[in-house]
């Protein structure tokens, strides 16, 4: 924990940012991360809440749980098309994330991983998502226009337990409630409107 550190420059040797390795560094403000590091593990910028800008580059995998959390300073975030894994409250209380951009590459949205990000007013979830983890998007209180632009509309996680009384389904808040707008495809709000997605917004609209 260097609470002084400013700036950090990663040698080309990198190949992993391990679990961690920058967590607490409150003075951090840039990070500028090497093309030979292909993860970065869990909790490496976790509450570096003076971070503004980190450049994550192409040959970047996966980005682990807590990753990001706490960043309260950092503004936009762009993840690149072969990151296919992303952690557990990747970047959640990144409570001035204005705006994000989520890769093609992702299946899964795990479990809050925008949870806090109260900046947060747009999300454009890409049709390769088929799976949106508890509280992903709980708490971004300024969320009004979400899209979607998968044909089916993505799992929203629930879980399922057996009970004297037959199987019981408990159900968690994905999305703030009462968001303005969500857009989908051509020919899907039918699909959408019966489903778990319907109790979150206020409209449903499709795409030209």
């Amino acid at each position: 924990m260097c609470r002084s550190l400013e700036s950090v420059n990663i040698p080309n040797s990198v190949t992993s940012i391990e679990r961690g390795a920058f967590s607490y560094c409150d003075a951090l403000r840039s990070v500028n991360i090497p093309d030979n590091v292909t993860s970065i593990q869990d909790e490496v910028f976790y509450d570096c809440f003076s971070l503004e800008s980190i450049n994550i580059h192409s040959n970047i995998t996966s980005i682990g749980v807590r990753a990001f959390s706490g960043c309260r300073s950092l503004i936009s975030i762009d993840i690149p098309d072969n990151v296919t894994s992303i952690g557990n409250n990747a970047f959640s209380y990144c409570s001035t994330l204005t705006s994000v951009n989520i890769p093609n590459s992702i299946v899964l949205i795990s479990a809050s991983t925008f949870e806090g990000c109260k900046s947060l007013t747009t999300v454009k979830i890409p049709n390769s998502v088929t799976k949106i983890g508890k509280q992903a998007f709980y708490n971004c209180n300024s969320l009004s226009n979400v899209y979607c632009y998968a044909s089916n509309p993505p799992d929203l996680e629930a879980t399922k337990f057996q009970s004297e009384y037959g199987v019981i389904t408990v159900s968690y808040l994905t999305f703030p409630n009462n968001i303005d707008n969500l857009y989908v495809p051509l020919r899907t709000k039918e699909a959408y409107s019966t489903s778990e997605w319907k109790r979150y917004f206020s409209n449903i609209i499709e795409m030209d």
